[in-house]
């Protein structure tokens, strides 16, 4: 198989899961608060992604750096997925998906309005 036929195989894999998401997680609340279910998400993830690490041998972090993005996931991932959760908590699958995938359309208008970055056409 061709390089880029396997890449546009995995991308929709991704989307798919990606997309599932949301549907996934309102079944899993029948059974999980929001909060075990963002602790069951963070823990999973911590390890997948340590054991990753460990692995393999281009994917080299210093102790410094390892800190610091084990700071940053505890803050900005645990947030993201608190308000996330309890949203999706509150509202339908569908709903959640659309507010947060329209997330970067509401960036780039943002960024067009503070002036960060220009928006055209193409």
């Amino acid at each position: 198989m061709k390089k880029e036929s396997l890449s546009g195989l995995l991308l929709f894999f991704v989307s798919a899961i990606w997309g599932m998401n949301f549907i996934a997680m309102k079944f899993l609340f029948l059974e999980l608060s929001p909060v075990n279910l963002i602790l069951v998400r963070f823990f999973s993830g911590s390890i997948l992604l340590f054991l990753l690490l460990l692995f393999l041998e281009d994917v080299k972090i210093g102790f410094r750096d390892f800190l610091h993005f084990c700071l940053l996931g505890m803050s900005g991932i645990t947030i993201y997925q608190f308000f996330f959760t309890y949203g999706l908590k509150n509202t339908s699958a569908v709903n959640a998906a659309l507010i947060l995938n329209t997330g970067p359309i509401y960036g780039a208008i943002l960024s067009a309005l503070f002036g960060f970055e220009r928006v055209n056409r193409r």
